[in-house]
């Protein structure tokens, strides 16, 4: 709507796609991750962003122009989802369809087409899709998850492995898989094996702060506050946004009682 009005009103503007880390959410029986689109509109030379659900600056990892076709095909898949989450395939797939019309370059969109045609017992036209999602992008652990899925729910288990092996070749170098694993380890008191889980997400990614932030945490619960105080320190080469401060100030004073002690 936004941007209807601001080039009727003769704004230059277009949307915008924000890639942001990766988080996961829980719908009913299904496992979904969220994407982000805002506007971009120029006034008397300004550029100013228009964004319904702003982000803060610490999700957002970059930003790319996308075509208005994009923008609509990302639409209509989300209401192709919301079909979907309610077991209603007919128009799941009717929307799905659509968006696919307008820009059949997103491997996602051939992922939730598959995604629809599994739910509907459709196996070898969920693979088609999903295989053409993987040929769009390779690296899409979405599609190939959701093929291993399939594989195992048919009892095509060494196909299952094979993809369960290209899967976890990509996430070896996910810098985000690995803080997942730290997180995981850290809950589970397993300290050890969330420090080696967030040193290498930050070898992977050495400009993301709350990798620093778990990292300090997990040497703090294992005794070595020392370290955890260095590499939280280590965040002041980096750029924080007001709510990493607060929490770099926490961590700070919750760990040199343990200093003063030792």
């Amino acid at each position: 709507m936004f941007i209807a009005l601001a080039r009727y009103a003769g704004l230059a503007s277009h949307y915008q796609q924000i890639d942001v880390k990766p988080q996961w959410q829980i719908q009913g029986k299904w496992l979904t991750i969220s994407r982000h689109i805002n506007v971009t509109a120029y006034l008397n030379g300004q550029q100013y962003h228009v964004d319904l659900k702003p982000l803060s600056k610490a999700r957002q990892l970059h930003n790319k122009r996308i075509t208005d076709n994009s923008a609509h095909a990302q639409y209509y898949n989300n209401t192709a989802m919301a079909y979907l989450f309610d077991m209603d395939l007919s128009n799941a797939y009717r929307f799905i369809v659509k968006a696919l019309s307008l820009d059949p370059s997103l491997d996602f969109l051939w992922s939730n087409l598959g995604l629809i045609y599994k739910t509907n017992q459709q196996f070898a036209a969920a693979v088609q899709a999903y295989q053409i999602a993987i040929n769009l992008n390779p690296r899409t652990l979405t599609a190939l998850n959701n093929l291993v899925a399939l594989y195992q729910q048919t009892g095509q288990r060494e196909k299952a492995k094979r993809f369960k092996e290209i899967i976890a070749h990509y996430q070896q170098g996910n810098p985000f898989h690995h803080a997942r694993i730290g997180h995981a380890a850290l809950a589970r008191g397993q300290y050890q094996q969330a420090i080696a889980a967030f040193s290498r997400a930050i070898q992977l990614k050495k400009d993301e702060v709350d990798f620093y932030f778990e990292l300090s945490e997990a040497l703090h619960f294992s005794g070595d506050n020392l370290k955890a105080i260095s590499r939280l320190n280590q965040t002041s080469q980096l750029v924080l946004t007001s709510k990493q401060q607060l929490r770099y100030q926490q961590l700070m004073q919750s760990l040199r009682p343990h200093i003063a002690s030792q």
